[in-house]
């Protein structure tokens, strides 16, 4: 699907809910039209609480937000943004903001990014792309784990479309451990 292809109540969005990325999802009225990814409908559908600013627990406008947020700012002298579960756009308004006030970044998820350094300090790490899966395994091993809960959409995006180099139907999938289901 492409955007031209879109009604005009519709967008194509890329899908955040897990480290997939899925880039065709199309989006109309608050709903997720095309997938049955559960992951991503609920990811897309999720209701937003507290939208209202708050300063110290009480609600005040979006204005008296910001002006509070630049008075401590400028007071501060190694301020921290934390979570950053954002998009590209987002993280690099905040990184221009954590440069202009001298601030460090901590992302969510920087206890697992620092385990997974430690393993890489001790012992190496070899990685590969998703698309590297795609075009050129023959052969897949899954240790352990329910691969689908975090990554639905994995074998239908991954495994079940024919690569550059490999058809689907050549590849040979293994558990080792908890043995998962791929439909």
């Amino acid at each position: 699907m492409t955007r031209a292809n879109l009604k005009s109540n519709q967008i194509l969005a890329t899908c955040a809910a897990c480290g997939l990325l899925c880039d065709d999802l199309q989006l109309r009225n608050n709903t997720v039209a095309n997938t049955s990814c559960t992951k991503g409908v609920a990811f897309f559908t999720q209701t937003l609480t507290n939208k209202t600013p708050q300063i110290n627990g009480k609600p005040v406008t979006l204005q008296v937000a910001i002006s509070k947020a630049t008075q401590l700012l400028k007071k501060s002298k190694k301020p921290t943004f934390t979570g950053l579960s954002t998009d590209v756009a987002g993280f690099r308004s905040l990184f221009n903001l954590a440069q202009k006030t001298n601030a460090s970044l901590q992302h969510m998820n920087a206890q697992s990014m620092a385990r997974n350094m430690k393993v890489l300090q001790n012992t190496g790490w070899q990685t590969t792309t998703l698309t590297e899966v795609k075009n050129r395994s023959d052969v897949l091993v899954c240790i352990g784990g329910d691969l689908l809960s975090h990554n639905p959409r994995f074998f239908e995006r991954f495994i079940a479309q024919d690569g550059m180099f490999i058809r689907a139907k050549q590849r040979e999938v293994i558990f080792i451990g908890e043995n998962i289901s791929l439909k």
